[in-house]
């Protein structure tokens, strides 16, 4: 999936490494979680790795794309059509209800007639039914992450990206929420998970360490234990 990642960024005269040759893949029918301290470049890589930033060296792979050399309308439909996204930032439009949030990127794929019912149903799942119709400013974060959970499993995706699914959310939740990702695989799709939450982590199939960039570990058969312990060794806190 990703050979080599390298993502730089100028600081003034100078410039600042965020990741640093990174290679891994991704299979199907996977979950990988991302951790590491605070500033090891875990959102960034996920980026790079989504194509929602340009890489600096290095290439992706998604679905058999190469995000360098794919068109921008090219892949923006692969995203519509495949791809599901959940941001820490949430990115929801605050003019749409939660209804209409979740069925956008139906919407703008083309899949017009199923994009109610889907969104509907994605809603329900994540235990939001009853606020469909309120605008995000009438939710509460933890709700509004909730929403770009329903948003990203709507589209039935084959890959999901998230950048701290569960950072808002209260215990039972997060685990809900997990499960609802976890779905994703047992249908045969492949979710990279970014997160701080070692628990979370510890619930996928493998855990990757960064630490300045780099990838510095690879847990199989993680536990909340031994993710604790590979975060101590890469410099603590998450």
């Amino acid at each position: 999936m990703a050979r080599d990642v390298g993502k730089t960024f100028p600081d003034g005269l100078a410039e600042v490494v965020a990741v640093r040759a990174v290679s891994l893949t991704l299979r199907r029918g996977e979950m990988v979680a991302v951790v590491g301290p605070s500033g090891s470049g875990k959102s960034t890589l996920l980026a790079c790795l989504a194509g929602l930033e340009t890489l600096t060296t290095g290439s992706v792979d998604v679905l058999g794309h190469d995000l360098a050399s794919t068109g921008r309308r090219e892949l923006a439909l692969l995203r519509r059509a495949h791809v599901g996204f959940v941001f820490q930032s949430y990115n929801l439009i605050s003019s749409l209800t939660a209804q209409e949030n979740v069925e956008l990127p139906l919407r703008l794929a083309g899949r017009r007639a199923a994009a109610r019912l889907r969104a509907s149903a994605a809603l329900a799942r994540v235990g939001l039914a009853e606020q469909a119709e309120r605008r995000p400013a009438q939710l509460s974060g933890g709700q509004q992450q909730r929403v770009t959970i329903a948003r990203a499993l709507a589209v039935e995706p084959d890959v999901v990206f998230a950048d701290e699914p569960t950072g808002a959310l209260d215990t039972g939740t997060s685990a809900e929420v997990l499960r609802l990702l976890r779905g994703v695989v047992d249908a045969g799709g492949s979710v990279l998970m970014v997160t701080h939450d070692a628990a979370g982590a510890a619930t996928a199939d493998r855990v990757l360490v960064l630490r300045d960039g780099s990838l510095v570990e690879e847990i199989g058969r993680p536990t909340t234990e031994r993710v604790l312990a590979a975060l101590g060794r890469a410099g603590g806190a998450t």
